[in-house]
């Protein structure tokens, strides 16, 4: 969806340690797409860890995940996410969310 909507470079990530891993390299970023549940952490703890570190403080995430409750989207942008997607979602939602938070390429 990210190249559709023209996005030129697309890195994934199994986990939030090789997330922290592509972040950490000369590559500049955009946004990050972060999915709530993941591997030995959440993805609250990696918008946790990445909004304490000054290089990524600034960045824009977007955290997805399939939790529609309130209480559960005001957690995530408490702790620093950008906006919150609900899953499913389609190529129109990503982009509205992705507008919000970025200037699209």
């Amino acid at each position: 969806m990210l190249t559709e909507l023209g996005f030129a470079e697309v890195f994934a990530a199994a986990d939030a340690e090789t997330a922290k891993e592509i972040l950490d390299s000369e590559v500049s970023f955009d946004v990050v797409l972060c999915d709530h549940y993941m591997p030995n952490t959440t993805g609250l703890e990696l918008i946790r860890d990445l909004k304490a570190d000054p290089t990524h403080a600034r960045l824009p995430i977007i955290l997805m995940s399939a939790e529609h409750r309130l209480e559960h989207i005001e957690t995530a942008l408490d702790v620093g996410a950008s906006e919150y997607l609900v899953k499913p979602f389609n190529t129109d939602d990503l982009r509205a969310k992705l507008d919000l938070v970025t200037t699209a390429p």
